[in-house]
This record gives C-alpha cells, sequence and structure tokens, in this order.
C-alpha cells in the first residue's frame, strides 16, 4: 500500500522540521542580508515582510519590536523558516515540481467552498481587510502546495505491506485487546446501618440514583450520581474489584467495607472483552504506521538538505543564537 500525502494532513508533519539541528552562521553576510541559502539572498527586508504578514493574522500573539529578546528569538525562527521554504523550492525544482495558475485559483476555490460558501471574490476581500495583497495570497498558496507536492513525492515512495502491518499489530498488540469492562454505580456511606438500608430499598425497586443523591456520603461520588464509568479489573481496590467482578447486570452487591466506609454497587451493564484481529484493523495499522514512516521520512528529508546545504545567518537572524526567556517565577 502506497501513501500519497496530500493537501492540510502535510501541515500536521511540517512542524517537526523545527527541531532541525542548526550549525552556527559563518558572519559573512552584509547589507540588507538576513540569510543566505546556497547562494540565495533572503533579506531583512523578506524577514520583515513575513512577520508583518503573521502579525496580521495572529495579531498580539505576535512578540512587538520592543520585546526585546522575544521579539528576536521570533525574527530568527520566522528566517528559519523562509530559509527552510527555499531549500524546499530547490528540491521541488530539481524534481520538475511545479505550481500552475489553474491549481492556484482551483486552490482558492477549495478555500472559498471551506469557508466563503464558493465564493472566491469573498476570500480576496477579507484577505485583503486583514491588510494582505493578491500576490500575497497566491505566495501562500503557492508555498503550500509546493511542500505538498514535495511531501507527496516523498509519501510515494513509502510502502506499508501486509507484512510490516502484522508485525506492528505483534509488537502492539495490547492497543488491540479490549478487557472486559464494567459499567458501576456505588453508594458510599459511613456507617453498615445505611449501607444495609441502602440494599434493601434499591433491591425492592428504588432508583439506585435517587439513593445515591440521598444516602452517599461521598462528595464526589454524588456529583457524578455515583457513576464510576466503565471499570476494568483489578481498577478498584482488591477488595471492591472482587465484588463488582462477580456481579450480574441488574444485581445489587451486598455492603462491603473498605477502611471507615461501606460500599455498595449496582452493576448497570457489562461490555465483554474483545481483542480486534489483524483482519479488522489491518487497514487502520497501514494508515497509523504509513504517517509514522511518512514522519521518520520528512524529517530525514529535511536533515539531508539542510547538511548538504551552504547556508549563512547574520547574527541577529541566526536561529542557533536564540535567547532562552526566562518566565518569572518558573523553574
Amino acid at each position: 500500500m502506497r501513501f500519497r500525502i496530500l493537501g492540510i494532513a502535510l501541515l500536521a508533519f511540517v512542524g517537526l522540521l523545527a527541531i532541525i539541528a542548526f550549525s552556527d552562521g559563518c558572519g559573512g553576510l552584509s547589507g540588507n542580508a538576513a540569510a543566505s541559502v546556497n547562494g540565495t539572498i533572503i533579506t531583512k527586508d523578506d524577514v520583515a515582510g513575513e512577520v508583518s504578514k503573521m502579525r496580521m493574522t495572529r495579531g498580539a500573539m505576535i512578540p512587538a519590536e520592543t520585546d526585546g529578546d522575544r521579539y528576536t528569538n521570533f525574527v530568527r525562527e520566522t528566517t528559519e523558516k523562509l530559509v527552510f521554504y527555499e531549500l524546499v523550492k530547490e528540491e521541488a525544482a530539481k524534481k520538475g515540481l511545479t505550481v500552475s495558475s489553474n491549481e492556484i485559483d482551483e486552490r482558492l476555490q477549495d478555500l472559498a467552498d471551506d469557508s466563503y460558501l464558493g465564493d472566491v471574490s469573498k476570500l480576496r476581500e477579507e484577505y485583503t481587510k486583514k491588510g494582505f495583497t493578491e500576490e500575497d495570497l497566491r505566495t501562500e498558496v503557492i508555498r503550500a502546495m509546493t511542500q505538498e507536492k514535495l511531501a507527496e513525492t516523498i509519501g510515494s515512495q513509502i510502502e506499508v505491506t501486509d507484512e510490516d502491518a502484522q508485525a506492528y499489530y505483534d509488537r502492539n498488540r495490547i492497543q488491540y485487546d479490549q478487557p472486559e469492562r464494567r459499567q458501576v454505580r456505588q453508594i458510599v456511606t459511613d456507617n453498615e446501618a445505611t449501607a444495609v438500608d441502602a440494599v434493601r430499598r434499591a433491591r425492592a425497586g428504588e432508583s439506585f440514583i435517587t439513593l445515591v443523591e440521598e444516602l452517599s456520603t461521598d462528595s464526589q461520588s454524588s456529583q457524578k450520581k455515583g457513576a464510576l464509568g466503565m471499570v476494568v479489573k483489578d481498577q478498584l481496590q482488591p477488595e471492591l474489584d472482587a465484588i463488582v467482578f462477580n456481579m450480574k447486570t441488574g444485581e445489587i452487591s451486598d455492603p462491603v467495607k473498605l477502611g471507615s466506609q461501606w460500599y455498595v454497587f449496582s452493576l448497570e451493564n457489562i461490555m465483554p472483552a474483545n481483542l480486534r484481529t489483524i483482519d479488522q484493523v489491518r487497514d487502520e495499522i497501514k494508515r497509523h504506521y504509513g504517517a509514522q514512516k511518512f514522519s521518520e521520512s520528512w524529517k530525514k528529508f529535511g536533515d539531508d538538505v539542510r547538511a548538504a546545504a551552504s547556508i549563512e545567518y547574520a547574527p541577529d537572524y541566526d536561529p542557533a543564537l536564540k535567547v532562552e526567556i526566562v518566565v518569572p517565577g518558573e523553574n
């Protein structure tokens, strides 16, 4: 089974490249250059423009220029993103991957369909209100689609066979083994007489929930109307576990003492144990394991292109020089 990572699904993996190790810049840049990628200059104006665009969409989440190290760190992070996109463009060009005008128009239509009832002019109008130009909008689409096409190429080389799925299933079998679960309510009291009375009245047909509200002295139990939810064996204290897992559906337990408190249980439902077979989960495993393998391949791609590239940063733009921000009161 081959995996093609399309569209917005790429965004879940792009973030992995934020942890790529960066070497120190050589300090050979001058003038308006923030960084150089294989001889291509990313200017300080490019970085400032990118910061400005992010501020338009994220507002106060973006540090102000007066925020000192926070702002400088954000500028360095932004430069890092532009450097990576330049590497993506180069790799896409090597593989002959391009984004046509028709594809851009189709993506704009998709965006409009998702949020503007298919009205592309409304999409453009909303972006203009935020301070973006038509060129800005198309540039963002080209960036996203270029990365998607490159990721699709990498993803298409990933194969998860039936044998891979079986091996993954065998290694992670506990994920697919669902133990027996029991839906239980409880009354917790401080004395035996109240517990005995609760059993008598519940077995006579009174609502167990009403009895919880009237008799239970445990505040948390009362707030949840006695519900313990779906419990599995060994989840409760051994003395309580022995009672609950020997009851039948609809049964009211005898009072049981644990410490200074008395417990009465009502068993509402039993969900039997269930082991999902490999045939039931094979496709699910292939999707999950394929995504995992893609993540690894995408990160390796980032590491490889970074290591092979000639990259320099101006000091205030070098992500390797980010300053650790200490928040008062945090350890």
